[in-house]
């Protein structure tokens, strides 16, 4: 009886009313939790279709197979919440591409951290009292060894420091994953004795760490370990890959009586630079003329100056003497010359970022752009050349204290020179000197303004001329998307990151049906059930 009562219900026009009135309800419910839950789902396994013109989302096979090589541990701790992340238009890529490299190893774990509510979980990660780990922060770690990449570390941007030209994000991921999963690791030395500015990571309150700072963060990018080096005392060490000399105050000259080298400093650089490999990067002090460590640079090609480049038009502090200088990029256009590789890209932008460098003293070039120096004996060869690496304005002179010394600019303030070593059996060993007339470039002031692009050209020099690729293998950027002969990564369309600028007709109607289709079907589902209802 109560069953036929419920039926005689339904079949009326209100109940027939009322039972439309759950339906609709309960599906707009059940679309709901099912909008969210899919969301929730999509995100917990990173299911997602890439859009984008460059591929951004995809990972290579290239990348793929490298990831899944890796033999040890890897946790990779993004240091905001996920929604933060995917909100955040640089991190984003970055972490889906996290997410994907952790779903084909399962050597490799993604974490997230909040780090403004539980900061002491992020605390080992600090070099120094001073240092901090910013919400933008990507750390990769294997057990108590690290390596941490601010978000702009996977971009290259233009000179504002905000628009982002390339990404370099697997390029970048791999070099992190690989360096602190490598079974040992090459180390750049900081050379002391002589008064030079150096890092100690173990000495928070060391005068230096703090204009060093910034550096000492990309040479951990780059895959190495942090050591100091007497000269004077010792040979380098096996396993340096960089030597760093930074504005030493005194001479490279010998203390003890009794040694057979007039000058074992220089004579265990020279051995070290023509072996099989050696790299060195040095930064003058304009203030200390040092003739011993001069005349070494000259069997480089390269004569030291004395006094200050000065420029009033071409730097950024024109009314305090203009030493705070923009520099131009030398033989920008002559892919032949030996830094080409190394700033071509940068040079070419539309609006390519600036460098500077502060407080130079002059360099030139003993050898011309067309000469160098050949050595052959045997089957043994041995060629140097030198190009210049940083040049001033035209409109720059040369000022010590108060007189100009010269004038007829550009100067040479940084080059690079080269040195190729052939052994009896062929094979050709490279070593490099790259030399600044003073360490301002690298200072912690401005390797971390974004609008220079001091960082960029930094890290390409460490990148090219130490020996990373020994340890963890560097060539993964040159068979994808982070090309290494476009130095930056993977050129983007557009400088907007959701255009649609260059997608190929499928991505076009896949775009279009994804956009349209939920904002077609809700309204049409809407007036279907209003229809129903309103006619029964």
């Amino acid at each position: 009886m109560k069953l036929f009562k419920i039926k005689r219900f339904f079949s009326g026009r209100r109940g027939r009313y009322l039972l439309f009135a759950a339906v609709s309800l309960l599906s707009i419910l059940l679309l709901l939790v099912g909008n969210i839950l899919f969301t929730q789902l999509a995100k917990k396994k990173n299911i997602f279709t890439d859009l984008s013109a460059e591929g951004l989302y995809t990972m290579t096979d290239l990348m793929e197979q490298t990831m899944t090589s890796v033999d040890r541990d890897i946790t990779v701790t993004f240091c905001s919440d996920p929604d933060v992340l995917y909100a955040n238009e640089r991190l984003r890529h970055v972490y889906i591409l996290a997410l994907e490299v952790a779903k084909k190893s399962d050597r490799i774990t993604v974490e997230t951290v909040n780090i403004k509510k539980e900061p002491e979980r992020v605390e080992r990660f600090r070099t120094t009292g001073a240092s901090e780990i910013l919400p933008t922060d990507v750390i990769f770690s294997s057990g108590a060894r690290y390596a941490i990449y601010g978000q702009n570390a996977f971009w290259s941007t233009e000179s504002d420091g905000t628009t982002v030209w390339a990404f370099q994000g697997e390029y970048k991921m791999a070099t992190a994953i690989l360096t602190v999963a490598a079974s040992s690791l090459p180390s750049a030395y900081f050379s002391v004795g002589h008064g030079e500015l150096y890092y100690d990571p173990n000495n928070a309150d060391h005068p230096d760490n703090a204009y060093l700072e910034e550096f000492y963060r990309l040479l951990l990018e780059t895959g190495m370990t942090v050591g100091t080096v007497d000269l004077e005392k010792e040979d380098v060490p096996e396993d340096c890959a960089l030597l760093l000399v930074i504005e030493p105050k005194t001479d490279f000259v010998n203390d003890s009586l009794h040694s057979l080298y007039e000058k074992p400093a220089l004579e265990r650089l020279d051995r070290y630079l023509c072996g099989e490999y050696g790299s060195t990067m040095v930064f003058l002090d304009p203030e200390h003329t040092l003739p011993n460590l001069n005349e070494f640079l000259g069997e480089w090609g390269l004569a030291v100056g004395d006094g200050t480049v000065a420029d009033t038009k071409g730097s950024l502090d024109p009314e305090a003497g203009g030493k705070t200088l923009i520099a131009t990029y030398g033989n920008a256009n002559d892919e032949s010359a030996v830094g080409y590789s190394y700033y071509s890209s940068i040079a070419s932008l539309v609006a390519p970022p600036k460098t500077i460098l502060k407080d130079v003293r002059p360099l030139s070039l003993t050898w011309g752009e067309e000469e160098s120096y050949e050595f052959h004996y045997n089957y043994i060869s041995l060629c140097r050349g030198v190009s210049p690496f940083f040049l001033s304005s035209a409109g720059a002179q040369v000022v010590k204290g108060s007189e100009t010394v010269a004038q007829g600019g550009p100067f040479v303030l940084a080059a690079i020179s080269t040195q190729i070593y052939t052994d009896s059996i062929g094979n050709d060993h490279f070593s490099y000197v790259f030399t600044a007339g003073g360490s301002e470039m690298i200072s912690s002031e401005f390797l971390k303004n974004a609008a220079y692009a001091n960082r960029d050209i930094t890290a390409s020099v460490l990148r090219e001329i130490s020996r990373t690729d020994a340890y963890a293998p560097m060539e993964l950027g040159a068979a994808n998307l982070n090309n290494q002969e476009t130095y930056g990564g993977n050129r983007l369309q557009s400088d907007a990151f959701e255009s649609t600028e260059g997608l190929t007709l499928g991505k076009i109607v896949l775009y279009t049906l994804l956009v349209l289709v939920p904002a077609i079907a809700a309204p049409v589902v809407c007036i279907v059930i209003r229809i129903r209802r309103r006619y029964l």
